[in-house]
């Protein structure tokens, strides 16, 4: 009998043996990364079917990737890497105990998307658009990848319309997110974080990354609500809920919106345009299908 997700992390990366006990950075880190990759699984298990070719774009840790290889299925997961040295750290522990099937690309998906070509059934990317300096780009490459029709690339990721960033927990003033790291925030977070550690972070971001400009990029995106979903984790996920309510602002917003009972009618009603994330499904160009099969 196949163990649950939750308990093959367990068993898989023993807590002890991946992290430095002293770093309480790298305890901080591990503890997130289980948790959203058991988030990660209930998501996209619904996608899922036995002889599917399945594609991780920004595997990261690669945890949940372990768990669908230890699954059986036949999955690749992409990374490029460039993390801070704890991460790395952390991430090279995981690899030792790798799944034996689970195939690893160190590179870029637009790099590679031409070795992948119209072979992928489904694909999925958390957190990783935000990253990419060319989004259309970005896009047309995970269309290359999909196989026909029937595939999808699940997406998730930040939507910064929302004037919040979810990597510093900061808020920034709209459409104007690095004049307000620069007046505002940047002392504070190099005191934080150290000046190449905030730079990197900072300069990895596309500000781009917004339901509006995304959705024009592409007409094969279907966007779904998100907020229920968000709800839902705060209240049964205690390490999501510790990180997400870290910042006061949300922590204070969050707290009126659940007193006043106001979670359902703002799922309802609020647009995906302000949502602070989003959620995509991109679904293969059918023209591109035939028109590479010739």
């Amino acid at each position: 009998m196949k163990l649950n997700i939750q308990n093959y992390l367990k068993k898989k990366f023993p807590y002890e043996k991946m992290i430095n006990k002293n770093s309480d950075y790298e305890r901080w880190f591990f503890e997130n990364q289980i948790s959203d990759a058991i988030n990660g699984y209930s998501i996209i298990k619904k996608f899922l079917k036995k002889n599917d070719k399945i594609l991780e774009i920004g595997g990261g840790m690669h945890m949940l990737s372990n768990y669908l290889a230890y699954l059986k299925y036949d999955i690749t997961s992409i990374e490029p890497g460039g993390f801070r040295k704890e991460i790395d750290s952390v991430r090279r522990k995981i690899l030792k105990f790798k799944e034996p099937n689970l195939k690893i690309k160190n590179n870029y998906l637009e790099n590679i998307s031409n070795e992948y070509q119209n072979k992928i059934d489904f694909a999925y990317s958390i957190n990783v658009l935000e990253h990419t300096k060319n989004i259309k780009k970005h896009l047309s490459s995970v269309n290359q990848i999909l196989k026909d029709e029937k595939s999808i690339c699940h997406i998730r990721c930040p939507n910064y319309s929302f004037p919040f960033e979810s990597h510093f927990y900061v808020f920034f003033i709209p459409t104007l997110p690095l004049f307000t790291f620069k007046i505002l925030h940047e002392k504070k977070l190099i005191k934080k974080y150290g000046k190449r550690l905030y730079f990197s972070t900072l300069n990895s971001l596309n500000f781009g990354c917004t339901y509006f400009k995304v959705k024009n990029l592409n007409q094969n995106l279907f966007f779904l609500n998100t907020l229920d979903d968000i709800f839902l984790r705060i209240e049964k996920d205690k390490v999501f809920k510790k990180r997400i309510l870290s910042n006061k602002i949300i922590s204070f917003t969050y707290s009126l919106i659940k007193n006043f009972g106001l979670k359902k009618l703002i799922s309802f009603i609020y647009p995906n345009l302000l949502s602070p994330y989003m959620v995509m499904n991109l679904k293969k160009n059918c023209e591109n299908v035939f028109r590479n099969k010739k």
